[in-house]
């Protein structure tokens, strides 16, 4: 089965975490309603503002205040405040009443027939009298319907003047909607985790193949021919990297036909090189060493020319060997060759290459010190899980210009091209396509105190796995 687009993959986490978003709104909504405005009776009301002990069983809110803290709500508060004090055998400015909006008030008296037909349903026997249009009248059945304890009204507040002249306010309890405003962010804050172990899940999920082709992508070289990229994750990602597997296909051929030409050219020249040295040996004594040395010269030139060309082709023997016998031997055999190698601080490290191609880097990097500086010293650290073999020198060392273009093949680092430096400016290109080949790295930098230090880099094997090969 193929995997599916990106497009589609993206799109489903969208709908799959809208879906969720919104089920977890709804529970919520379900679960946690907004509470219901509370309604508070006039009558319990002014039991509270005398004694404290009914608000506190109420929930309500009960403080004191040096000033009147409001003034009574036109229309309803008013009625209120005027009932409460005429109950309380007290001035109407001695109790302030304040109510929200509250539709169908007016100008604050009710229809007589209105109030009348909420008395009998409430079973509240009361007489009006003979003249029921009157505004006492309207006034006491005002009175005895706002303080009956089946009448409430929407939340309201109520202050009442003591004989101290402090007031007492009454209202209803501040903290109602904060915890509903909890209990929501407590669980809105579940619902984060719930979708987000998901989400992150989904997103690992479609960025690991790119991190996965994004890494080989900078480790691929010409040289590893036997690696492909990494074809796994959406349908786009395997697209990219079975395309970049093609095109590094395509560029391993041509760089091959290349090679392949210069190699022949180069072998080519062997055969004249040779009528050159029959043509020397009949040369007079001073031309004869001068030819010789020249076509000595030409075929070291050949010689590089062909290994430079075979370096990438060439198929590993890989192995697992100690790097330090290794480092040993080339120092031996550069000392042998008129080479002063210094050895320090020489770790062993187990690697898994191919030997004679580490030989190789190990032996151009210590005769190109030698070259240009005469003394070279050798060491091997192991730390991060690789191994570095350091070829330090005290030579002329190198600007930063010269340590970019150093790798380049034919640059020269002595730009005279005098004979006696010797080479084409292959052997560093050399080295760093072998080490590279074994899963290595050549690095240039300057040394303190003047010179160059040349490593090379390769990882190391655990000795449980070089056991196990």
């Amino acid at each position: 089965m193929k995997p599916a687009p990106i497009l589609f993959q993206i799109g489903g986490l969208a709908l799959l975490i809208a879906v969720a978003v919104q089920a977890i709104s709804v529970a919520v909504v379900l679960m946690t309603p907004p509470p219901a405005p509370p309604r508070m009776s006039p009558a319990t009301m002014r039991d509270a503002l005398v004694d404290a002990s009914i608000a506190q069983a109420q929930g309500w809110r009960r403080t004191f205040s040096d000033r009147a803290p409001f003034a009574s709500s036109p229309g309803t508060g008013g009625m209120i405040a005027a009932s409460i004090a005429t109950d309380l055998n007290r001035q109407v400015e001695d109790v302030r009443v304040r109510t929200a909006q509250v539709t169908g008030a007016g100008d604050g008296y009710t229809s007589v027939s209105v109030m009348s037909r909420r008395i009998d349903a409430w079973g509240v026997g009361f007489s009006l009298g003979p003249a029921t249009a009157d505004k006492i009248d309207v006034d006491r059945l005002t009175a005895a319907v706002t303080l009956l304890p089946q009448f409430t009204l929407p939340a309201f507040e109520a202050a009442l003047r003591g004989e101290d002249g402090r007031w007492v306010v009454v209202g209803p309890p501040d903290h109602q909607w904060l915890r509903w405003l909890l209990r929501l962010g407590l669980m809105l804050s579940l619902s984060l985790l719930v979708l987000g172990p998901l989400v992150w899940w989904a997103a690992r999920r479609l960025t690991l193949p790119v991190r996965a082709l994004a890494d080989a992508a900078g480790r691929a070289n010409l040289g590893a021919r036997d690696a492909a990229f990494p074809a796994a994750g959406p349908r786009e990602v395997i697209a990219v990297a079975e395309a970049l597997t093609a095109m590094r296909d395509r560029l391993t051929a041509q760089v091959d036909e290349r090679m392949r030409i210069l190699a022949a050219v180069a072998h080519d020249l062997r055969t004249p090189l040779t009528g050159l040295r029959l043509r020397a040996e009949t040369a007079p004594p001073g031309e004869r060493d001068r030819m010789a040395a020249d076509i000595a010269r030409m075929e070291g030139m050949i010689a590089d020319v062909l290994a430079f060309s075979t370096a990438s082709q060439r198929l590993a023997q890989a192995q697992v060997f100690d790097l330090e016998l290794l480092c040993v031997e080339c120092a031996d055999d550069a000392g042998a060759r008129g080479g002063l190698v210094n050895r320090h601080a020489l770790a062993s490290a187990l690697i898994q290459a191919d030997p004679s191609r580490v030989r190789r880097v190990i032996v151009n990097l210590i005769d190109n010190a030698v070259r240009y500086a005469g003394a070279v010293d050798l060491s091997l650290e192991v730390h991060g899980g690789r191994a570095f073999v350091s070829v330090a020198d005290r030579g002329p060392g190198l600007s930063a210009e010269q340590i970019d273009a150093a790798f380049k093949p034919f640059y020269r680092l002595e730009p005279s091209r005098n004979q006696y430096t010797g080479g084409v400016g292959l052997g560093l290109t050399i080295a760093r396509d072998l080490a590279r080949a074994d899963g290595g790295e050549v690095i240039l930098a300057l040394r303190d105190g003047g010179g160059l230090n040349a490593t090379v880099a390769y990882p190391i094997v655990r000795k449980s796995a070089a056991m196990t090969n």
